[in-house]
């Protein structure tokens, strides 16, 4: 690695000294106006708190393991677990999502358009390109009123689309513990269709022992103008992921004798994952003057296979379909007594699990212990109105969800534990905007959520018998917000104030006679207070900055269990004070990036009495931008953790025995380069 790394600095250093910086020009990319993937208002005049950030080929290099590299700056936001892809991202928004013992809960995550959270509130992001985001919104809110269950947040994300300055493009990266990433895109066009075919492949060998990961994927994406404005957008995603190895979760003593060790039962037991998935899904949009009709269909089908650290049950054997459709009208509304616009819709899904599970015979499926179908169907109907009079902007939204839960126990050795459970509800929301003289605006609103337990939490279930633990109750709850906004050209600058009143909070644990294995359980309620601040500024014709901050007091309001009074403790996995400052350069030959994160202690049990230390975390990043008549040329390299700092990239919330802290790597180095052919 060391050698093949050198050679290729080197041949880096030799391209950028031939080239001449005054013949090359500035690369951009066209201006996106972003808006609200179910609102008919732009940013400057929602009444949400909401963050968003643009992409273009002339940015700093970023790491790009894990969304952390592009949500970073957003306030309310919160991501551990970046690499450790076995247990995939965990993402947090005001504390929503801090309970996943893997991949995202309750945040809604949009893909193009496309739904990737599943109907039950599952999501995942080791199926998506990190490297063709173009752009991110982040609705930091609860937002069912807009979207339905599990949507304490919500990210949309819109990956790359067609380049006219790039027919082919192909990206090549090396860097610390193995890491090697490939990636090559081409695309075309006749007058009424655009193409574009995107593959790679994302290799590393891990920080800690017995951590390796592979992963392959393809991506095609097709754009068809239609007369009379229509325009159809079909995608395809496939990822195969063979391995994804999990060290697991340390004692403190442990984590002190030799931060790289795995957990000698992971080991053991061979535990990792492997996944293959099939994403496609086609868009309709037409707009007839004042008049907007949107529809979606999406099939996914997803392969899982896993190894737990535990031999009862500890192998795991999911094939997962999820399909659905969904549409939406927006029309004029009261348009004789101002400008207002009524949007009405539904979405349907269907969530097909097969689980099967067996034990772990040190890394072999042995005799089964679980089989079983579990079945997640919703319909949501929607209607969303909006009314500008004057300086003014009022919103409302209601959204009624139909959850049908079933399942099928194919297991009939110990009984039949074959249920049905009906869980619906009802979610409003109202906001207000108000424009004042200089580009400033106030906003405030009210927003509610509600939070079904996934399949997976609801088929682990401590008494061991299948079927679904009937113990576990949907989680709701009520968001108050009032904010002040202000954004031009060269400034933009957002101060958020917002209350939370949450039940039957859906919290982690395990258990010693299943150490390995996370099962959940409700609080009583939460109570969660905070400010949020951000701030970008254009500081001259190169240069730009952007810092965050968060204060976040989440506390248990009420929460008995049979041993314990946790009332009145802070939720752990959130630590109170977070902030992100961040320096940008993108000048026409050189572009650079300075960013400093900021995470203050937080506790990683209920008890709040293991606490884990605050850290300061420095990342440099420096690229060249080099044009060789039709070819562009982008050599790159990028450090993190400069300072060398030790930290957790991982707490494991109410692990068992005391195995809390995934340690992260230390400094890290990745250079590469990509290319662009006209």
């Amino acid at each position: 690695m060391k050698k093949n790394a050198c050679l290729l600095l080197i041949w880096i250093l030799g391209l950028s000294a031939i080239a001449q910086e005054d013949s090359i020009p500035v690369i951009t990319l066209d201006a996106v106006e972003l808006k609200l993937f179910r609102s008919a208002v732009s940013q400057e005049k929602t009444p949400f708190a909401i963050s968003q950030f643009s992409f273009s080929n002339i940015d700093p290099p970023r790491p790009e393991g894990s969304l952390d590299a592009f949500l970073a700056a957003t306030p309310g936001l919160f991501i551990q677990n970046s690499s450790n892809y076995a247990q995939d991202s965990r993402i947090s928004i005001r504390g929503f999502g801090s309970r996943a013992a893997f991949g995202i809960r309750g945040i809604k995550l949009i893909v193009d358009g496309l739904p990737e959270t599943t109907p039950d509130g599952q999501g995942q992001v080791d199926n998506l390109t990190l490297g063709l985001i173009r752009n991110i919104e982040v609705l930091r809110g609860a937002q069912s009123a807009l979207y339905g269950n599990a949507s304490g947040g919500v990210i949309l994300i819109n990956t790359l689309d067609f380049d006219p300055n790039a027919s082919t493009t192909a990206g090549l990266r090396m860097g610390s513990y193995g890491l090697q990433q490939q990636q090559i895109a081409t695309q075309f066009a006749t007058p009424n269709q655009q193409w574009m075919i995107h593959a790679g492949r994302f290799k590393t060998d891990g920080y800690r022992s017995f951590s390796q990961m592979l992963s392959h994927q393809l991506q095609l994406k097709g754009k068809f103008d239609r007369p009379n404005d229509a325009q159809w957008n079909w995608q395809l995603n496939y990822t195969d992921s063979p391995y994804a190895r999990d060290a697991g979760g340390l004692t403190l003593e442990e984590v002190k004798n030799n931060r790289k060790q795995a957990r000698d039962r992971n080991v053991q037991f061979q535990t990792e994952e492997a996944v293959q998935q099939l994403k496609t899904g086609l868009a309709y949009r037409k707009k007839e003057g004042d008049r907007l009709f949107n529809s979606y269909a999406f099939f996914n089908h997803r392969i899982f296979d896993a190894f737990l650290p535990l031999n009862d049950g500890g192998a795991v054997a999911l094939q997962r379909s999820y399909f659905g459709q969904g549409a939406s009208w927006q029309i004029p509304f009261l348009p004789q007594r101002g400008q207002g616009t009524l949007r009405l819709g539904f979405d349907w899904a269907v969530q097909n699990d097969a689980r099967k599970r067996y034990d772990n015979n040190f890394g072999k499926r042995d005799a089964a212990t679980l089989d079983q179908i579990e079945i997640f169907q919703n319909l949501g109907m929607f209607a969303l109105g909006q009314w500008m009079v004057g300086a003014s902007n009022w919103m409302a939204g209601l959204r009624y969800d139909t959850n049908i839960l079933k399942v099928n126990d194919r297991f009939l050795v110990n009984g039949n534990a074959s249920d049905r459970i009906l869980l619906n509800a009802l979610n409003p929301s109202l906001g207000w905007h108000y424009d004042y003289k200089k580009g400033g605006s106030l906003f405030a609103n009210f927003s509610t959520a509600f939070e079904t337990p996934a399949l997976s939490e609801l088929s682990a279930d401590p008494l061991g018998t299948g079927g679904f633990n009937n113990d576990l109750k949907p989680q709701k709850s009520t968001t108050y917000e009032m904010g002040w906004r202000i954004k031009k050209a060269d400034v933009e600058t957002e101060l958020v104030v917002f209350w939370i009143k949450t039940k039957d909070e859906l919290t982690p644990y395990e258990l010693a006679a299943f150490n390995g294995r996370t099962f959940y359980q409700n609080a009583g309620s939460t109570d969660r207070k905070g400010v949020e601040f951000f701030h970008k500024r254009k500081l001259s014709t190169y240069l730009t900055a952007r810092i965050s901050y968060t204060f976040a007091d989440l506390k248990f309001d009420a929460f008995l269990t049979e041993n314990n009074d946790f009332s009145g403790n802070v939720l752990p996995g959130i630590p109170k004070h977070t902030s992100y400052g961040q320096l940008n350069y993108t000048g026409p030959a050189w572009q650079g990036q300075l960013a400093l994160q900021y995470r203050g202690d937080f506790f990683a049990d209920n008890s709040n009495a293991v606490a884990v230390d605050n850290v300061l975390l420095i990342d440099l990043s420096l690229q060249r931008t080099i044009t060789l008549q039709k070819t562009r040329l982008t050599p790159y390299f990028g450090i993190q953790n400069l300072m060398n700092q030790d930290y957790f990239d991982n707490i494991r919330i109410n692990a068992f025995g005391g195995r809390f802290y995934e340690p992260a790597a230390g400094r890290q180095l990745y250079l590469g380069i990509k290319f662009a052919v006209k």
